[in-house]
């Protein structure tokens, strides 16, 4: 018999004398060589998340003829004409397959005066961006959640806007439910003068309160004789936003 021959036989009778023996013991090995480690624990795959993307400018994407364009940056960044700032926004389930489906999400101001989602509840929406300022947006579906910070800063006739992605994606957790509180009108007429007030401190208006006082008592009467047209209330308005730019202008270095 070939030398080969031979050490294949050798071989396999020590593997079957080997085999007989554990046997024999009772240490049985009944998996074959392949079969090891086919019931070994798999490594747990990564949880679904929640991925907001935006729209880029058409501006920038319509002259080069590639049609809508979405990104996912960790800040999204436009300069929009102001009264017509809007972001088209998304958010989307991503599965750890890499499948993608619409998230029937809730979007969730903190600030309306600066930012508004449209509409509040879904996967497709729209950021109206009205003011300079910082709002958060908490963006929430099923276990998963994500948070926004807005920030808008006047540019002459235009808000650079700036989209903060903060965290990844996390579960949502149960937070303890705020107290219910029953304000009187008196309580809240005055939380919304506060309000308010604080805001046209911060756009350093300089205003008459008394006048201010009667301008929203006229407004929330319905009163038919205020002592202003509409007409005459745009141009003071278009006048003091005027006067705002004028001052970013000379505090600028």
């Amino acid at each position: 018999m070939p030398r080969s021959a031979t050490r294949s036989v050798h071989s396999w009778a020590t593997a079957a004398a080997l085999r007989t023996a554990l046997l024999a013991t009772g240490f049985a090995c009944t998996a074959e060589p392949s079969e090891i480690g086919a019931d070994a624990p798999r490594a747990a795959e990564a949880p679904s998340r929640l991925e907001i993307t935006f729209k880029l400018d058409e501006r920038l994407t319509r002259g080069l003829y590639m049609g809508d364009r979405w990104v996912s940056p960790p800040t999204y960044t436009t300069n929009l004409p102001v009264g017509t700032a809007v972001v088209d926004a998304r958010a989307d389930v991503v599965e750890p397959g890499g499948k993608r489906s619409p998230a029937a999400a809730r979007w969730a101001t903190s600030d309306p005066a600066v930012a508004v989602v449209t509409p509040a509840e879904g996967s497709a929406v729209r950021i109206s961006v009205l003011e300079d300022g910082e709002a958060r947006l908490d963006v929430t579906t099923g276990g998963l959640s994500r948070e926004l910070i807005v920030r808008t800063v006047r540019k002459e006739a235009a808000l650079l806007v700036e989209i903060h992605q903060q965290t990844a994606t996390r579960p949502a957790t149960a937070s303890t439910p705020e107290p219910v509180v029953h304000a009187s009108r008196e309580r809240a007429g005055y939380a919304v003068g506060l309000y308010f007030g604080r805001r046209i401190k911060q756009q350093r208006w300089d205003v008459d309160a008394e006048a201010l006082a009667r301008g929203l008592a006229d407004a929330l009467a319905g009163t038919a004789t205020a002592e202003m047209t509409d007409t005459e209330v745009a141009a003071v308005l278009t006048e003091l936003r005027a006067r705002d730019r004028r001052q970013a202008a000379r505090d600028r270095p």
